[in-house]
């Protein structure tokens, strides 16, 4: 299993966009990434990264509600090394599964279970019911089997059971994306009435050609406008030079790399603050009281800045109130913790030996 498990790592990514967080699947043959139609939410772009895929911003090419798909492509060549992606439909029932992907937002993890039925049909669609684990933000990963081909995209769970998951199976997925390269064409829809596949709209640019049910194509998709602090915040973001599309990791939640560091920034739940958090490493086994003297020496010196531990977790913080956010108060606390995270970084592993574990 671990050699499968390696060689599919590659291919997963985490997705974001302004309301929420997902996984995906990057196909080499066919030069996109999969995911559910749910996880980009009616978003246009979202933005993504995994292992081997660095982050990008991706366009939404291709709608599917009826199967909960959807199709982005990549803004920056992808690697085309061990370039074909196997799909097998022959499951059985009983076979073993895993299921890859980011739950709760975290970094890849892997599932294991069985299938136990191969055909659960919901809204006349059929399913593959499995019992791997699966969370909030593993939509859209795939269901791998022990010969490492797809079975199937996770697609949802049914709430309080033990451990029940439905997958669309791959042969679902393989002729959606065999009929969307019919014409290559990066904007087209499935119509959820007649279930073609279609690329333009009628005269009237509302309905579907072929049926004359109203249909959604991606270029149809509003672009995404923040609102109060979120457009505040981005507005900060903006005037110090970031990309903001990039920096979007979910609802209300942003990610900012400089150096060494990354830094989160997450409003509140009442929009009245905004925390900066950094994750600078690990406690090591020796040598912890001069960590505790270095984080407490520093509390003392700075106004602005906190040291605190989170499970083993060396942070670096502050929390911005919604009178500095709109003054120049704020650009100066993210300016500032973005610099000395990646210094103090750098020092702690320097001098202190940290641990920093390898989460991409």
């Amino acid at each position: 299993m671990h050699d499968i498990i390696e060689t599919n790592k590659k291919l997963i990514v985490q997705i974001a966009t302004p309301s929420s967080t997902g996984t995906g699947f990057y196909l080499p043959d066919f030069g996109v990434v999969v995911t559910n139609f749910h996880v980009m939410q009616n978003h246009p772009a979202v933005v993504f990264k995994g292992d081997s895929i660095p982050k990008q911003l991706g366009k939404v090419i291709y709608l599917d509600t009826k199967y909960d798909l959807a199709f982005i492509k990549p803004s920056v060549p992808l690697f085309a090394e061990d370039a074909t992606s196997f799909f097998d439909d022959k499951i059985k029932i009983g076979e073993e599964v895993i299921a890859m992907g980011h739950p709760f937002g975290l970094k890849f993890t892997t599932t294991q279970g069985i299938i136990s039925n191969a055909a659960h049909y919901l809204h006349n669609v059929p399913y593959l019911q499995h019992d791997a684990a699966l969370n909030p933000g593993n939509s859209g990963g795939p269901l791998i089997n022990k010969r490492g081909h797809i079975v199937g995209v996770n697609t949802f769970i049914i709430q309080n059971s033990d451990n029940i998951g439905f997958a669309l199976p791959s042969s679902i997925l393989l002729d959606s994306l065999k009929g969307y390269q019919v014409e290559q064409n990066e904007n087209a829809a499935r119509c959820n009435s007649c279930t073609k596949i279609i690329f333009q709209k009628d005269p009237t640019g509302r309905f579907c050609p072929n049926c004359g049910a109203m249909i959604t194509l991606p270029s149809d998709l509003p672009p995404y406008k923040p609102q109060g602090l979120q457009l505040v915040v981005e507005g900060l973001l903006t005037e110090i030079g970031l990309d903001v599309p990039l920096c979007r990791i979910g609802s209300n939640a942003w990610e900012l790399v400089h150096g060494s560091a990354t830094l989160h920034l997450v409003l509140s739940a009442d929009e009245r603050s905004l925390q900066a958090k950094s994750f600078l490493g690990e406690l090591p086994q020796d040598g912890i009281f001069d960590i505790y003297k270095f984080m407490l020496q520093k509390n003392y010196e700075s106004n602005f800045l906190k040291y605190s531990l989170v499970s083993q977790q060396i942070v670096l913080s502050t929390v911005i109130d919604e009178f500095q956010l709109n003054s120049s108060t704020a650009q100066f606390l993210i300016n500032h913790i973005l610099t000395q995270s990646s210094e103090h970084k750098t020092l702690l592993i320097k001098d202190f030996n940290i641990k920093v574990p390898n989460v991409d």
